[in-house]
């Protein structure tokens, strides 16, 4: 989740939704992480199934610096998932701007990291 000062509006609407992230996207048997950024990555639970972790996490979010490195963020994701079960499916909801503002890494690694890891990456464009 984007939490650059750009995204405080978008944040406050996920803070709102943490049930039908579980429901709708993680299932009976599926686990999920929660990371937030602007210029740095605040991974705010690792994986877990616990609906309680994740909505803390998610309501723990905290609106930041103008920066938002996106690219850095996404490859934060898949490499957390890269050590997750390969026989399990493996995905990033990124929600998001669509540009990127600071990262070190440019989107042809990060887009090849994702295709070599057998990792979806599905964005929810926050841009207004």
């Amino acid at each position: 989740v984007q939490a650059n000062s750009r995204a405080e509006g978008a944040v406050d609407r996920v803070k709102k939704t943490p049930a039908l992230v579980q429901s709708l996207i993680i299932g009976e048997q599926g686990e999920a992480a929660v990371l937030a950024f602007d210029h740095r990555m605040q991974v705010k639970t690792d994986f877990t199934t616990d609906y309680n972790k994740l909505k803390a996490a998610v309501d723990d979010i905290k609106i930041g610096s103008s920066t938002s490195a996106l690219n850095d963020a996404v490859k934060t994701a898949i490499n957390m998932l890269r050590r997750r079960d390969k026989n399990r499916r493996r995905v990033v909801l990124l929600i998001a701007e669509t540009r990127d503002g600071g990262s070190e890494q440019n989107t042809r690694n990060v887009v090849q990291a994702a295709e070599m890891n057998n990792i979806q990456v599905y964005a929810v464009n926050i841009t207004q």
